[in-house]
């Protein structure tokens, strides 16, 4: 997996985070930092430089966490 691509909306203005987090917990890197506006939300963003393993893409919007799994072989 080279790049990772999050579709999301986005009820109203929002600070959202996107960081991926290695199977123990340490952050890994972050993906975005900002707030945004209100509607639908893309990022593309390049994950080439993570090691083989298991890591957690956690989307966190105004305090609200949703975690996907990422497997890199």
């Amino acid at each position: 997996v080279d790049n990772i691509h999050l579709t999301y909306y986005l009820s109203k203005r929002s600070i959202v985070s996107v960081n991926v987090f290695d199977i123990n917990g340490r952050l890994a890197t972050e993906l975005l930092n900002e707030t945004q506006n209100e509607g639908e939300q893309n990022l593309d963003a390049g994950v080439s430089k993570l090691s083989k393993g298991i890591y957690y893409i956690i989307l966190n919007v105004d305090g609200l966490k949703i975690a996907k799994k990422l497997a890199i072989q």
